[in-house]
């Protein structure tokens, strides 16, 4: 799986996962997004960026193997640190809206997917 540096900051890269076709599920959901969700979530992205951490998990939380995610109001949008990078490095995997308290389970398959995907290749 090919990655694309998405935002460089202070203290860590973002990065993007790109499908075979070059296409980026986490950036498409970032742009599907209403303007103040992608505000939300582009703010977290931006901060995690600049201080290399995130500590209040209404905006990042670890959902398990290597999961975490960002949070806006309604979207959630995972990502994994990349395991071997020179500096903090997380890519973005893919995103949801969330419509019930709990976790969309098929999204959270796709970014495992997209995560050992990354792993196999060396990430």
């Amino acid at each position: 799986m090919e990655l694309q540096l998405y935002r460089r900051g202070e203290r860590a890269d973002i990065l993007v996962a790109l499908d075979k076709d070059g296409a980026s599920a986490a950036h498409a959901f970032i742009e599907s997004l209403s303007r103040a969700e992608e505000v939300r979530i582009v703010r977290c992205i931006s901060e995690f960026a600049e201080r290399g951490v995130i500590r209040n998990e209404q905006k990042f939380r670890h959902e398990g193997n290597g999961i975490y995610v960002f949070k806006g109001h309604q979207a959630r949008l995972f990502c994994c640190f990349l395991p071997v990078a020179t500096r903090p490095s997380i890519v973005l995997l893919s995103g949801y809206t969330k419509k019930r308290d709990r976790m969309d389970r098929a999204a959270y398959d796709r970014a495992m997917r997209a995560y050992h995907a990354i792993i196999d290749t060396g990430g």
